[in-house]
């Protein structure tokens, strides 16, 4: 139909990478037809040329002829319909008309462009967006809603139509109209924004949301994804409250245990008294009786007329050799269960000798050994009276044990290092006691726990260990069995 001074413009027509057809508007029948059109409807251009709008515009003809008037009288020039292509898919598409005359009969022009794929997409966000439990607005850069989602019609009670009407500060709690403007410029320019804030509904309550805005700039839009946290800021009121009185609970708590575990210190320091003042009776039980001898052989001596002044002068110095050990004696007793004030360096191998010293005669009489292998370097920071009433207590919990028993040949072990690989020092107190059971050595640390006659103990001495070597010398201490009947106490700091 083209004439050869049309074609340059047959050639473009031809060879157009978008869609494009030629058809009479009096016949509906489809006249010319370019490559990318067969390409796209899958005729060739014969089968295309025999076929006309009805057979591709899924309309009514009367529908078609009423928009190819408004097409022909210039009203319309651009329109979506959806067209059939030749597999029967209909596919959706956006179609920009022209008309122009050839030997004064009228046809029409047709540039076709595919937009069944975004119209698609578009479908799936809406609908994502309209059944999307948070609340989705958007809004121009006046802050004037253009849409909004159920979600958030639900959120606010409003409708809609109405939400439309309104603008943000109409919904705003926090921001005067003001501030909500500063706010929406802020957004325009940083391109995003996640903020908390407050709305008001439509019955006059005040719901608190989190909203997510982002700003698009090719559509000089703003969109918000809004979520309701009323009842997430409730809740978080609710256990900050629980949290604060929860605090005065434990402040309470730690106050009772702190008199509970004051209590259990004192009742440690009378029990270990108790003991003090055993062994010291084993210690001094010796050097009286000599001293009595002493005495009962001068008086002998005496009545004998034996009693020289060297006699007496011998005498006289076994005595007072006695004496001394019995002032050394209280010298190393002395202050033994004063409560030390400060923390300080202290030789570790000293104190634990100076426990060991409280109880080596009592150990003597009952036939148990102690063996000593201590490095005499070691010191740690701390509380050097309170660390040698730990060591005191495991030994003594040794003690009862090997002699409630009855254990022959009884021996404690104890052994003072430093472990290079752990960077850290190691205490062991071993016995040959027959070891803890295994339903109560998880128990044997716990406070009043004791496995004595209640006549004889009452389960402090082991608690009050652990807790001058855990809290006062920043250590760890723990009991298990070693093989053969040998139970350790081993203390880590």
């Amino acid at each position: 139909m083209f004439k050869d001074s049309q074609d340059i413009y047959k050639s473009i027509f031809t060879h157009s990478q978008s869609v494009m057809w030629v058809y009479d508007p009096q016949t509906l029948g489809i006249v010319e037809v370019n490559d990318s059109a067969c390409c796209f409807y899958g005729y060739t251009r014969e089968e295309f040329c025999q076929k006309n709008l009805t057979d591709i515009i899924v309309n009514t003809e009367g529908q078609i002829r009423e928009n190819i008037r408004d097409i022909l009288d210039g009203k319309l020039r651009y329109l979506t319909h959806r067209h059939r292509i030749s597999t029967g898919e209909v596919r959706d598409v956006e179609v920009y008309t022209g008309s122009f005359m050839i030997d004064n009969n009228d046809y029409v022009c047709c540039t076709i462009h595919d937009i069944t794929d975004k119209l698609r997409v578009e479908q799936q966000n809406k609908t994502i967006l309209r059944t999307c439990f948070d609340g989705f607005l958007m809004v121009n850069i006046e802050g004037r809603p253009i849409f909004v989602n159920e979600s958030y019609c639900n959120m606010t009670g409003y409708s809609r139509e109405e939400l439309l009407q309104m603008t943000i500060s109409d919904l705003e709690v926090i921001e005067s109209p003001q501030e909500t403007q500063r706010h929406i410029r802020r957004i325009i320019e940083t391109g995003k924004d996640i903020f908390a804030t407050r709305h008001k509904r439509k019955d006059g309550s005040i719901i608190d949301v989190e909203s997510s805005a982002n700003f698009i700039k090719s559509d000089n839009v703003i969109f918000s994804f809004i979520r309701d946290i009323t009842e997430r800021k409730r809740m978080e009121e609710e256990i900050m409250t629980m949290n604060l009185n929860l605090k005065e609970r434990i402040k309470e708590e730690v106050g009772k245990n702190r008199l509970i575990d004051q209590v259990m210190y004192e009742q440690s320091r009378h029990i270990a008294m108790g003991e003090l003042l055993m062994n010291i009776s084993h210690h001094w039980r010796q050097p009286l009786c000599a001293i009595g001898l002493i005495l009962q052989d001068i008086k002998d001596a005496f009545l004998h007329d034996e009693l020289s002044y060297k006699y007496l002068d011998n005498d006289v110095a076994i005595a007072m050799s006695e004496l001394k050990a019995l002032s050394d004696t209280v010298d190393n007793f002395r202050d033994f269960y004063n409560s030390d004030r400060e923390r300080r360096q202290f030789n570790i191998a000293g104190e634990i000798n100076r426990a060991v010293a409280l109880l080596s005669g009592y150990m003597r009489n009952r036939g148990i050994v102690i063996y000593k292998t201590l490095d005499e370097t070691l010191t740690i920071h701390g509380l050097p009276n309170e660390f040698a009433r730990a060591i005191l207590n495991i030994l003594t919990n040794a003690k009862d044990i090997l002699e409630r028993r009855n254990i022959v040949n009884g021996v404690i072990n104890i052994t003072l290092q430093k472990d290079d690989s752990i960077g850290k020092i190691i205490i062991s107190a071993m016995d040959n006691g027959g070891g803890i059971s295994d339903d109560i050595i998880d128990k044997v640390f716990d406070p009043y726990f004791t496995t004595k006659d209640k006549t004889r103990g009452t389960g402090i001495g082991l608690y009050m260990s652990k807790v001058i070597i855990e809290r006062y010398h920043n250590g760890h201490i723990l009991a298990r069995n070693i093989n053969n009947g040998w139970c350790e106490f081993r203390i880590e700091i």
